[in-house]
């Protein structure tokens, strides 16, 4: 790696000296004042020390080291050898063994020839071995803990630089520029030294003068010796920047699109790769509680689908976990809308094509839980996706237990209610459906009507005939009459004939083409013999249907119905009926009247078609029955 230097000390003045690279009035009017001595004050601890920073829109970070000139004849000279490292080669700066080899402290005044060419750094073995490092262990503990939570500048008690110049070059070059953007650093400030103004962020100073100078920083804190409580999160952080010990955090970070990791980003990530390790179930809240406050809505909102996709990946994710999929989804439908904004929809579709992956019908612990809680826009969608993965049992399941959720589910996915189970299950369970259906355009389609109704028609044994015309109106009497053409059940179709009532027209024009018993006999019941529609039914019909099913027929009430129905037929007919038939009709109420068995809200009915034989034998109900016979031209002996 090439980096550029510069060397500053005493020439007629403390100023530049030599450098590799032109160096702008801007840069030096940051260098020169840091280059000098931190203090006035002779510090045996602190005779020589390190400075890191970086330079406002400048591409470059500093570090320097500094040795008080005490070969110089004038008092509190400096010499200061500084690397000017560039940002893109900080990340890749190298944690050497041996730091000096870094710096060069000049030899003779005036040989300064090595410092104008650029400095050539190779890698070499970092700093795990380092017995001094590891010794001091609980140092970068504490200073790693301040990097990440503490205000700045912090200020920190030692008795020499050299106590933490190793520990800052470890830091600085194991969290790089984009954690450490903008902190800078001084191993032996024997007073408060600013850059841009403002109190570098750590500053290292002797025991003895801490006070002095956190007063006159007028800010910051003090680092105390205390050892704080171990916090995980740091201890993953140490594990994966520090020790090398681990690279699972590295992983999953460099997953995370970022234009920058800084500290806040690497200590969500941390804290989040505790909870990740350490939970039994999913619970993404806990990633959100992770969050630093001064993490930016994209920064969070990329962390937070690439830990759901962590939470997925089982084996192949770099945590190797897996979190259930439903546990996911149920929390992510019920986040507050500040944060479902952080859920990206190809984070959704991979939850939910992991899943499918694992069930083949709908996942009910996931619907239930969706319909019956308050869930926001996302659950709303979710439960339109997973009726489209769900299957007619799962209808089944659902209308066992859940009246809302069949609702909801036969109106997203209407062809569900075709399955027979629905059919022969309760009626409460069969109206729940139907009602879901009422509001589904679905019903407007013929095809999936008469589907529907086909399978309710040859299933249901439950009286909803009623509730059947309130869903699909008069085209269910046209459905029914179709299905009788294939289906030849007598039972089915006793069961469901009352549906002819709702057309009544309909049920008169299919009779021509009717071939079957049932639906021929059932006329005697629809249809009210008074009524004009009678009329629109052919006498042939009537004479072929009473010499098929009353002239052998033994069941006397059925004829006695049969009579009472064919009679107002004939006395409204314009067209004389066969002796057999008129006889059987006039004979039968004759017999009836004569008894005084006939029923009076028929007579009553039946009397508006009689012609009047004058006040005086008008209450002779058989009379006027004859006379209506005779009128038609109808001649036979009443029995």
């Amino acid at each position: 790696m090439i980096i550029q230097q510069a060397l500053f000390g005493y020439s007629n003045g403390h100023h530049l000296l030599a450098s590799s690279i032109d160096l702008s009035g801007a840069m030096l009017k940051v260098l020169e004042p840091l280059s000098d001595l931190s203090g006035t004050d002779y510090n045996v601890g602190f005779l020589e020390y390190l400075t890191g920073y970086f330079f406002d829109q400048q591409d470059y970070f500093a570090l320097s080291k500094t040795w008080h000139a005490t070969e110089m004849d004038r008092p509190g000279c400096a010499w200061t050898h500084t690397l000017l490292i560039s940002l893109s080669d900080l990340d890749k700066f190298p944690e050497v063994s041996d730091y000096d080899k870094l710096f060069c402290r000049p030899s003779n005044i005036g040989e300064y020839a090595s410092y104008r060419e650029p400095k050539v750094i190779e890698p070499e073995i970092h700093f795990k071995n380092n017995t001094e490092i590891n010794n001091s262990n609980k140092k970068i503990r504490k200073i790693l803990e301040t990097v990440f939570e503490s205000p700045r500048p912090v200020l920190i008690g030692a008795n020499s630089a050299s106590e933490y110049d190793n520990i800052f070059l470890k830091i600085w070059g194991s969290l790089g520029k984009s954690v450490l953007n903008g902190e800078s650093f001084c191993t032996g400030a024997l007073s408060n030294r600013l850059v841009y103004k403002k109190p570098l962020d750590f500053q290292v100073v002797p025991i003895s003068k801490i006070k002095n100078i956190l007063r006159s920083a007028q800010c910051g804190v003090m680092l105390n010796d205390k050892e704080s409580e171990e916090s995980e999160w740091l201890n993953v952080i140490i594990s994966n920047f520090i020790d090398h010990d681990d690279n699972k955090l590295i992983d999953y970070i460099e997953k995370i699109p970022s234009k920058e990791h800084n500290r806040f980003f690497i200590k969500s990530c941390a804290k989040i790769s505790v909870v990740l390790q350490n939970c039994s179930t999913a619970n993404p809240s806990l990633i959100i509680n992770a969050f630093s406050p001064e993490l930016t809505f994209i920064e969070k909102k990329n962390i937070f689908n690439q830990t759901i996709l962590e939470m997925l990946n089982g084996s192949n994710g770099v945590f190797n976990i897996h979190f259930s999929e439903i546990n996911i989804l149920k929390y992510i439908t019920t986040m507050s809308k500040t944060e479902l904004d952080m859920v990206e929809q190809e984070t959704v579709i991979q939850i939910l094509e992991n899943l499918f992956t694992k069930v083949v019908s709908l996942p009910m612990e996931l619907f239930t839980f969706l319909i019956n809680n308050e869930i926001n826009p996302l659950g709303d969608k979710m439960i339109h996706s997973l009726a489209l993965f769900a299957y007619k049992t799962d209808l089944e399941n659902v209308t066992g237990s859940d009246m809302r959720g069949s609702h909801i589910l036969v109106i997203l996915k209407p062809e569900l209610s075709c399955n027979r189970k629905i059919w022969c299950s309760s009626r409460k369970i069969q109206l729940s459906v139907i009602n879901s259906l009422k509001s589904s355009t679905c019903i407007k389609s013929v095809e999936f009507s008469k589907k529907l109704t086909n399978t309710i028609f040859e299933t249901s044994t439950e009286n909803i005939s009623e509730e059947l015309y309130e869903t699909f109106g008069s085209k269910i009497v046209k459905f029914f009459l179709d299905w009788t053409e294939t289906n030849y059940s007598t039972n089915r179709i006793k069961h469901w004939i009352g549906l002819c009532q709702y057309d009544i027209e309909c049920f008169i024009d299919f009779l021509p083409h009717n071939k079957n018993e049932t639906i021929d006999k059932s006329v005697i019941l629809l249809i009210d013999p008074y009524s004009n529609l009678i009329m629109n039914i052919s006498s042939d019909f009537h004479i072929d249907f009473f010499r098929k099913y009353v002239v052998n027929c033994t069941d006397n009430k059925y004829r006695m119905n049969y009579a009472q129905f064919i009679l107002p037929v004939i006395l409204k007919s314009k067209k004389m009926y066969p002796l057999d038939i008129a006889f059987f009709a006039f004979d039968s109420v004759y017999l009836s009247l004569s008894k005084g068995c006939f029923d009076n809200d028929e007579w009553r009915k039946l009397s508006q078609l009689l012609p009047e034989i004058g006040w005086n034998n008008n209450w002779d109900k058989c009379k006027r029955l004859k006379n209506a016979a005779k009128k038609l031209g109808y001649r036979f002996e009443f029995k």
